[in-house]
């Protein structure tokens, strides 16, 4: 470790975008949560647990078949979740503080950072 290797770190992380920190520590979380694989990792049409930040929610609200889409960020990349509501609102499916989780093929085009 030469001298200079403090001053490198910092004026690099400087320069760094807050976007691509922000998917770092996004990635690092991400890998700690025990049997999740990266979206960039997932395999099409097959069962996965990902982990991840929700950067975007979209209510689609058509009568009778309501759905809940939300954008899932891992930092290597993004999925798009869909939640169908059958029987309810979408306001009553996703009351504040309500846990949810969602077990499904994989079947969405990701998108790379």
């Amino acid at each position: 470790m030469g001298l200079l290797d403090p001053f490198r770190r910092f004026f690099r992380r400087m320069a760094e975008s807050d976007e691509l920190r922000y998917a770092e520590e996004i990635r690092a979380w991400a890998e700690s949560v025990p049997g999740s694989v990266r979206i960039a990792e997932a395999s099409p049409r097959s069962r996965v647990k990902l982990a991840g930040v929700v950067r975007r929610i979209t209510v689609r609200p058509l009568e009778g078949h309501e759905s809940l889409e939300a954008i899932l960020s891992d930092g290597t990349g993004e999925v798009t979740v869909v939640w169908m509501v059958v029987g309810r609102s979408v306001d009553s499916a996703s009351a504040p503080a309500s846990s949810s989780r969602a077990s499904s093929p994989s079947s969405v085009a990701r998108t790379g950072w």
